[in-house]
């Protein structure tokens, strides 16, 4: 009876990763719900089993920190319902990191076939972006925004950041899989990488467009067997965006001179952000140790007079991390992250350092592709979504179980 549970609950846990991709693509609440009934589940084998492995490590101690202080935070705002209730729940997202590295320990299959699912949605968003590009609209009749690709988002333009965020898990769950080693697959493989790098280019996602700059050359200045055919791949993607940029001015406008302005490059930096920025600090003036408590930002923005007018913009979050956790949570979480952050930085000057002393690989290629995800979802300096939103800790957590569970193995 108890070997049934377990392989019940193993195998509920490894359809809902499987079927995650493509839950991602229908909005939050299916990912959510998949992902929240996955925690639940390996909660549940864990206890049953008394399987105490996976949280007995540096990533669960740090998160059950953050996790407590979140709910300190909540408890000493101005708003505590709305606080409370979101960091309550938030418990669910580093459980699910652990469920991921459960499942690859439990399931050796599990990589074949998550990697199809991820890569049947990239191949069709990537397809469906380019008729949307060429012709106005997508196969089921969505029409551009614009210069803006949305494909089966619809009114939700994350189409970029859905595949720019994926790609380095993409590329690691193909190089882990032994799918890599059949040297036709890997060569379709590449041209395919050309296909969604110059799509994200043609979404009008500025953000998305730099994660995909930041990932290419990070997976080329990160020593590694696969660094030369990489450059060439990245000045093949810089040449085809060339070609678009002189064929289509609007996107050119947007991709090159705009994200100029919003980098500081230029004197026209946006002042939306610097709107949103000084919101965020001066709530975290107002309260530096503790912040206004997850979620709050929008709620002191929008209830205060002053934030109504210039040079303040209102908004439902300070669109950069690290900006919503100096408001949001004060000192300490904004610590705690951005000591994550800092971490993963040691680690990639370490293999560096490590290959040019000692020849010596500390990272193998999935791996590199693994922190390149986790470093551009943690980058100080690109625009980001909400820190505590449903949908972007999921694609934030992903990464996290299969590092763990990497770390946690030999090098094959």
């Amino acid at each position: 009876m108890k070997e049934k549970i377990n392989n019940y609950i193993v195998n509920t846990i490894y359809f809902s990763f499987v079927l995650l991709p493509l839950a991602l693509i229908s909005g939050p609440l299916l990912s959510d719900f998949l992902i929240s009934l996955s925690a639940v589940l390996f909660i549940t084998f864990s206890l049953v089993n008394k399987e105490y492995k996976y949280f007995k490590n540096w990533f669960f101690y740090i998160f059950i920190f953050f996790y407590f202080w979140c709910l300190i935070c909540s408890v000493f705002s101005d708003y505590k319902f709305v606080s409370s209730l979101k960091s309550l729940v938030y418990f669910r997202f580093f459980i699910f990191a652990l469920a991921v590295w459960f499942l690859f320990d439990y399931k050796k299959d599990v990589v074949k076939y998550i990697f199809y699912s991820l890569f049947f949605c990239f191949l069709i968003l990537v397809v469906d972006g380019y008729i949307q590009y060429f012709t106005g609209e997508n196969i089921v009749g969505y029409k551009m925004h614009n210069v803006r690709i949305s494909s089966f988002f619809g009114d939700e333009l994350i189409f970029g950041s859905y595949l720019s965020r994926l790609l380095p898990i993409l590329i690691a769950l193909f190089y882990l899989s032994k799918i890599s080693r059949i040297r036709k697959y890997e060569y379709i493989f590449i041209v395919f990488l050309i296909f969604v790098s110059v799509i994200i280019f043609l979404s009008g996602e500025r953000a998305s467009f730099l994660f995909v700059i930041f990932t290419f050359f990070y997976l080329i200045f990160m020593p590694n067997k696969y660094s030369k055919y990489l450059l060439f791949l990245v000045i093949l993607f810089f040449s085809i965006i060339f070609i678009f940029s002189i064929q289509d001015k609007r996107i050119s406008d947007r991709m090159f001179k705009s994200t100029f302005d919003q980098a500081g490059i230029t004197d026209n930096f946006s002042y939306q952000h610097k709107g949103h920025f000084l919101i965020a600090l001066d709530l975290f003036k107002s309260n530096k140790f503790f912040g206004v408590g997850p979620k709050n930002f929008q709620n002191h923005c929008r209830n205060n007079l002053k934030y109504q007018k210039l040079p303040y913009v209102c908004t439902s979050h300070p669109h950069n991390t690290y900006f919503q956790l100096l408001s949001e949570t004060g000192l300490v979480g904004f610590f705690i992250i951005f000591s994550i952050f800092l971490y993963l930085c040691f680690l990639s000057i370490k293999h560096i350092f490590l290959k040019i002393r000692d020849r010596y690989y500390y990272f193998d290629f999935p791996r590199i592709c693994i922190l390149a995800s986790m470093l551009i979802s943690l980058w100080p300096v690109i625009p980001t979504g909400s820190f505590f939103n449903n949908y972007i800790n999921i694609i934030y957590f992903f990464p996290v179980g299969i590092f763990l569970w990497l770390k946690d193995r030999k090098i094959d």
